[in-house]
């Protein structure tokens, strides 16, 4: 066997009507057997359906990890040698607490995992153990499961990583909310698995829910580098089947995790461990600078000829008292990258104006920043452009009303980093780029989830997300580097509201060894 066949069963799953949808949901494995699969995934709450607004609504459609769901297929796991994974309403029989659940049967007709949702829905739900394993082991490899939402923050996909899956199922149940403006999950899947080098299986479901539509819903499989391999949306209750290419051992191949793994500096998760959540005042709880406008400028190619003033176009920021940050980019560390800096010290306003200049560093790999804010020159801050080398310590400094933090391109690909910037009060983080490809803006996006703004600056362009606002998609805005370049302006009061998932398993994530396959 060449590849791995997984079967996506996209139910549209009846809202309170438990015994049509465990039917359904019998047929539809029997099918996949049927059609030579060897894991098959079904949606969240495949039972019961989703919007419920407390736990006596919920109680008479759960049931426990081995009731009558878990007997029925069983013998269809055991005849078509295969596992499956399905989510339900748990009821933990001893001491009667509901659970968001996804349970996996092996082809032995043997539970292997029964995982309970961290990121669980408050009028009803439990959240479950983040110290409780989420993997489980097959003849292809480890594989992990998480239950919808517990993929939209970063922590717990890469702490599945650690814990050896080189297949991550996500049972779901997330529609696009607005086809214009929503966060689509595929985005947030995609990042997961470029992040962490590993595929992704999420299965949606289809049809109405009592107060959901989700005849948009995707369910989709996502390979190590992101891409897509293949999904399938729809109204109606419809299979999707596809393969993953095994490794010469057949296994589920492992290189792009461990390459991702091997790369990252655990010492960084440090931060991420501390316990924010009853922060009201961010301001004062990290001596931030008080929250207001800070204007950008990325400034057009620094090669170009300087204008009268001997600076380069719109570096003149000494008649202005609003904060400035000015940006450079150069692709190597010449005259022309050195003229702007200087030109540019001559221009500040002391105390309000910062620009950073970053060029290449030839033949090594490697970038410099400099950073000059009015009132002293910073030491020069290096950094290895290489992604699979692990990120350094960041640079944090202060600009009028925002604290930024400076880190290399490796950081946009370890969520550690990003978020530790955030949970130390940070509005910004600027990450200067070889090139603005598609891959390294999704992660950007993906990133402002951590509520902090980001930039990427690149010699051919830049960009700034904003955060997300509720269930909205983050905000990008791309910069030109014609001519003398773009003007924006980031309000840090939109950075200073933060939240954080802080039920993590932070021992495995500040753990220096991860698994091996």
């Amino acid at each position: 066997m060449n590849s791995l066949h997984l079967a996506f069963i996209h139910a549209a799953v009846r809202h309170g009507e438990a015994a049509y949808n465990r039917d359904l949901l019998l047929e539809q494995v029997d099918l996949a057997g049927k059609a030579g699969a060897k894991i098959v995934i079904a949606p969240e709450l495949a039972l019961s359906g989703y919007a419920f607004g407390s736990r006596e609504e919920m109680f008479p459609l759960a049931e426990t990890v081995t009731g009558p769901t878990f007997q029925a297929l069983a013998p269809l796991c055991l005849e078509h040698g295969l596992f499956c994974c399905f989510g339900f309403a748990e009821q933990d029989q001893a001491s009667g607490l509901l659970f968001n659940s996804a349970a996996v049967i092996d082809p032995e007709g043997r539970l292997v995992l029964c995982y309970r949702k961290i990121n669980a829905e408050s009028r009803w739900a439990t959240p479950g153990n983040p110290y409780a394993d989420n993997t489980f082991a097959t003849p292809w490899g480890r594989v992990g499961v998480l239950i919808c939402s517990d993929s939209y923050h970063a922590l717990m996909p890469r702490i599945t990583a650690l814990r050896g899956a080189d297949l991550l199922l996500i049972p779901a149940n997330w529609p696009l909310l607005c086809l214009q403006t929503g966060i689509d999950p595929l985005d947030i899947w995609r990042a997961r698995a470029l992040e962490n080098g590993c595929h992704v299986a999420a299965c949606n479901r289809g049809g109405m829910d009592k107060s959901m539509d989700c005849r948009n819903a995707v369910s989709a499989l996502i390979d190590p580098q992101g891409c897509l391999i293949r999904s399938v949306t729809g109204e109606y209750t419809r299979q999707l089947h596809a393969p993953i290419v095994l490794d010469s051992r057949q296994r589920l191949p492992s290189q792009d995790r461990m390459h991702r793994l091997a790369s990252r500096k655990p010492q960084a998760a440090l931060d991420c461990a501390l316990h924010l959540g009853g922060i009201n005042n961010w301001s004062n709880f990290h001596q931030l600078p008080p929250a207001g406008a800070l204007t950008l400028h990325f400034h057009g190619r620094v090669h170009v000829a300087p204008n009268q003033s001997g600076a380069p176009e719109g570096a003149d920021a000494a008649a202005s008292s609003v904060a400035q940050l000015h940006f450079f980019a150069v692709q190597e560390q010449d005259q022309a990258g050195t003229a702007a800096m200087d030109a540019m010290h001559g221009n500040i306003h002391a105390g309000q104006t910062m620009t950073m200049l970053c060029s290449g560093i030839g033949g090594l790999g490697a970038a410099c920043v400099q950073i000059y804010d009015g009132q002293q020159e910073r030491e020069p801050y290096l950094f290895l452009m290489d992604e699979s080398q692990p990120p350094g310590s960041p640079l944090v400094v202060h600009c009028g009303p925002a604290r930024i933090a400076v880190l290399p391109p490796a950081a946009l690909y370890h969520p550690e980093h990003i978020l530790a910037c955030a949970k130390q009060g940070c509005d910004l983080v600027v990450i200067f780029v070889a090139d603005l490809n598609e891959k390294v803006r999704l992660l950007a996006g993906v990133r402002t989830i951590e509520q902090v703004a980001m930039v990427l600056c690149a010699p051919d362009g830049a960009s700034l997300w904003l955060p997300p606002q509720g269930h909205e998609r983050w905000q990008e805005l791309s910069i030109s580097r014609e001519g003398q370049g773009d003007t924006v302006l980031l309000d840090t009061r939109l950075t200073r509201s933060k939240r954080f998932q802080d039920l993590i398993d932070y021992l495995a994530l500040l753990r220096n060894s991860y698994f091996l396959p």
